[in-house]
């Protein structure tokens, strides 16, 4: 038995497993706070912090290096009421609870407004990184 945040990363799949399946995405456990929905050149990174959860993009670029692109708040602010639909609603959360809301707005998020990033496509990319939140970084391990 690991710690809470590594139990949690455990229950990744549990959350986005329908999303999964649906676009036929792999589950790779990247490390004890890190896992990966994976296919062909990208991956979408769920990882666990302290009180909170987030996500990141990995893609494959053409000359095979894996680029990171930390876009958690640029998804973030697209989110709506319709993503925090099955939040935990107790005033008195414990980091477990508020992890957990994070996942499921993530899963919402990622089904109601970015299904076309769940299939592969990149154009997204663009628009980020006019963005106030562009970050990328070349990962020195291939997650994909």
């Amino acid at each position: 038995m690991g710690s809470l945040w590594e139990d949690l990363n455990n229950q990744v799949p549990e959350y986005f497993g329908d999303i999964a399946r649906e676009f036929s995405l792999e589950f790779l456990k990247v490390s004890p706070l890190k896992t990966a929905l994976t296919k062909g050149d990208f991956a979408i990174i769920i990882y666990i912090d302290r009180f909170s959860a987030g996500l990141a993009y990995v893609l494959r670029d053409n000359k095979g290096r894996n680029i990171e692109y930390n876009c958690d708040n640029f998804f973030a602010e697209k989110y709506d009421a319709e993503d925090r639909i099955g939040l935990i609603k107790d005033e008195n959360k414990t980091a477990k609870e508020y992890i957990i809301n994070d996942l499921i707005i993530m899963r919402n998020g990622l089904r109601n407004k970015f299904t076309y990033i769940l299939e592969g496509d990149t154009t997204w990319i663009e628009e980020y990184r006019k963005s106030e939140w562009f970050s990328e970084r070349v990962l020195r391990n291939n997650i994909i």
